[in-house]
């Protein structure tokens, strides 16, 4: 965290001290498409799953110079899940109800809790570019993000293999016996909640794209430095890594002027 603080301040002060040197401005909408792994737990493999991004970019112009500096706000739809698996919470009654009938067999069962996370966040994204004369460019820096809001679906799967073999009713057991007794199968809930969740973020970000007259394409590489979640629990992917793949629309803009333009000027292409 430190670290990205440092550069952050780098790159702002860079920012100011080139203001100073250009009047012109880039800046414009952006959208895009994200690209985000998600894992249940450690030892699961991650799988990429695709969310919206939206925003906007701007940049002074260095006149004559290869170097230049972006920034933007960008909000970003991400996903994050976890799953951990615990013994029936009907264990106890079972034992107490089925041991003296059943003796030697396995009542044994287990709940696997899956929750699946999708929340967005606002991201202030910060990079010092290299552009090439063809219209290549590099660029890589930093990111703070704010997380802004957050849906949960929770699947709560219940496999007691007793269960799979016959029924309780099949024994004579039944009415408020069967009713207090976990059941096999799974049950969904959902709700809009942060609780969990870390509310600041931030990380690395490094990338490459295409400056196509007022169109910039780019792919974007961000790399967390912390844990998105607070409570302790066994994510998959640690970090919140997301691969971003963007299109913008620049226009013009001189600080001391009112007013936008394209870009490039068409008539002088003329």
């Amino acid at each position: 965290m430190k670290t990205a603080k440092y550069l952050a301040i780098g790159l702002i002060a860079i920012s100011i001290w080139n203001t100073g040197m250009s009047q012109n401005w880039n800046l414009g909408p952006v959208v895009g498409l994200n690209m985000c792994p998600v894992a249940e737990n450690d030892s699961s493999q991650a799988a990429m799953r695709s969310g919206l991004s939206l925003g906007f970019q701007a940049g002074p112009v260095w006149e004559g110079k290869p170097w230049g500096l972006r920034f933007g706000l960008v909000f970003n739809q991400r996903y994050t899940s976890y799953a951990h698996t615990d013994p029936s919470q009907g264990l106890s009654l079972l034992d107490g109800l089925l041991g003296g009938i059943l003796q030697g067999i396995d009542l044994k069962g287990t709940e696997t809790t899956l929750t699946q996370t999708t929340y967005w966040t606002a991201d202030v994204p910060i990079s010092l570019q290299y552009k090439t004369k063809s219209g290549l460019f590099f660029e890589a820096g930093v990111y703070g993000g704010l997380l802004i809001a957050a849906r949960n679906r929770t699947d709560v799967t219940t496999h007691i293999p007793l269960f799979e073999l016959f029924k309780l009713k099949d024994l004579g057991v039944g009415g408020l016996v069967t009713s207090l007794l976990p059941e096999n199968g799974t049950v969904s809930s959902t709700n809009q909640s942060t609780s969990g969740l870390s509310g600041l973020n931030a990380g690395a970000i490094g990338g490459m794209g295409a400056d196509i007259h007022p169109f910039v394409l780019s792919v974007r590489y961000q790399y967390g430095f912390n844990n998105l979640r607070t409570d302790g629990m066994p994510v998959g992917v640690k970090n919140q890594q997301l691969l971003s793949i963007h299109l913008a629309y620049l226009f013009s803009a001189d600080i001391y002027r009112n007013g936008l333009r394209p870009k490039y000027n068409l008539e002088l292409i003329k």
